[in-house]
């Protein structure tokens, strides 16, 4: 099985050829693939895209001091969409 992933950066149609070479044989034109498939526009945007939450070793919680990230989440698009952030595994009391 072959799996290809392709994550497109700009909202457009792609058309490629896929070039596929076995070993000893080189390329073999007959095993070429054409790609074709589409970037489209984000559901919602999240900034900083990448989120560092830097280890923290907590050895009793009186002495532990909580770290806060902002982020933004925007909608690119007129329509509205409806989500939401899902806590309930935080209500473990083993958690913190």
């Amino acid at each position: 099985m072959f799996e290809l992933s392709f994550r497109p950066k700009d909202v457009k149609v792609y058309k490629f050829d896929l070039p596929i070479s076995l070993f000893g044989h080189g390329r073999l034109d007959v095993l070429t693939k054409v790609v074709r498939c589409e970037g489209l526009k984000p559901k919602f945007m999240i900034e900083p895209k990448v989120m560092d939450f830097k280890k923290k070793i907590i050895r009793n919680m009186e002495k532990s001091v909580p770290s806060f990230i902002e982020v933004a989440l925007n909608n690119p698009n007129l329509k509205s969409i409806f989500w939401k952030i899902d806590t309930t595994h935080l209500e473990n009391d083993n958690i913190f």
